[in-house]
């Protein structure tokens, strides 16, 4: 499960760019998503730069990311850092990027 801004991906094929697509655990979103958490709060939790989120936020949810080989980030922008976690303590994990046409990848608004 991911949580991005709708139009981050408007001129490619898939969800995720060339690095793959960044994940933490459903349980983890749900718990963003249930506290309202806002954009920016987000933001600091998954280490996303300030205003990625500008915009409509969605989620992404994957299922089996271990059958996409779910493996852990070796890098990423500059609040990355290793071990498997966000700067905001979640779990971070990633996966091949998924074809927007995957019908098994659903995609909801985050109100």
């Amino acid at each position: 499960t991911t949580l991005e801004r709708l139009s981050y991906y408007d001129e490619s094929p898939t969800f995720g760019g060339q690095n793959g697509l960044f994940l933490t655990t459903k349980a983890e979103a749900d718990a963003l998503v249930n506290a309202g958490a806002t954009p920016s709060q987000i933001e600091s939790a998954l280490g996303l730069n300030s205003g990625s989120l500008s915009g409509t936020v969605v989620r992404i949810d994957v299922p089996d990311p271990l059958a996409r080989g779910l493996s852990q980030p070796t890098g990423g922008n500059m609040f990355f850092r290793p071990g498997g976690y966000t700067i905001g303590n979640l779990s971070e994990g990633v996966i091949s990027s998924p074809l927007k046409t995957d019908p098994l990848v659903t995609v909801t608004k985050v109100p």
